[in-house]
């Protein structure tokens, strides 16, 4: 896995056949978010097919990962129960269902960036955003995120400076690094 620390952009190939991630780094410790490119390719072929009653889209999946959550529900089989989850799909159509108890799905084509809503965009000030479990705003910003023809994946990735940074309603930073 490489970590996201300076502006750029990104290509990532399916991880199916690349088996590479990245991990955007959080201000608290043993919490992140994993990033990787799901595709129609090998093992995660059936899972896109859209005569599958559970299809899911292809595109950039955003887990936000707390280790902590992740080591104190091991034991007992509890990483993902309560409120606050130990590996969670950030959904790019911000519905939160598979965070919600009964929330319906097993996962769909809204939760992958793009997918079934367009978003090509998550940062600290987004619906959905890059926060921590405690509501700490993740200094990074991903945008420009497409589908390329070679079902790679691209985005611009941008680090922020979130001292300096002054948020509208719309989810724009004004200032940046």
């Amino acid at each position: 896995a490489d970590t996201l620390k300076t502006t750029g952009t990104i290509t990532m190939h399916p991880v199916a056949t690349s088996d590479t991630v990245w991990i955007l780094p959080t201000q608290t410790t043993g919490e992140y978010f994993i990033l990787e490119n799901r595709a129609a390719v090998e093992s995660d072929t059936a899972q896109m097919n859209p005569g599958y009653s559970r299809a899911k889209s292809p595109g950039l999946y955003l887990w936000h990962i707390d280790q902590g959550r992740i080591s104190q529900g091991m034991f007992f089989n509890t990483v993902n129960a309560g409120a606050i989850h130990g590996v969670a799909l950030v959904e790019a159509d911000g519905l939160d269902q598979l965070g919600t108890p009964g929330g319906g799905n097993r996962g769909d084509l809204g939760d992958a960036f793009p997918g079934s809503t367009g978003n090509t965009v998550v940062d600290a000030c987004t619906l959905p955003g890059l926060r921590t479990n405690a509501g700490k705003l993740v200094s990074g910003r991903l945008d420009s995120i497409r589908i390329g023809v070679d079902q790679e994946v691209e985005f611009r990735f941008r680090m922020q400076n979130l001292l300096k940074a002054s948020m509208l309603g719309t989810g724009t930073i004004l200032s940046s690094v």
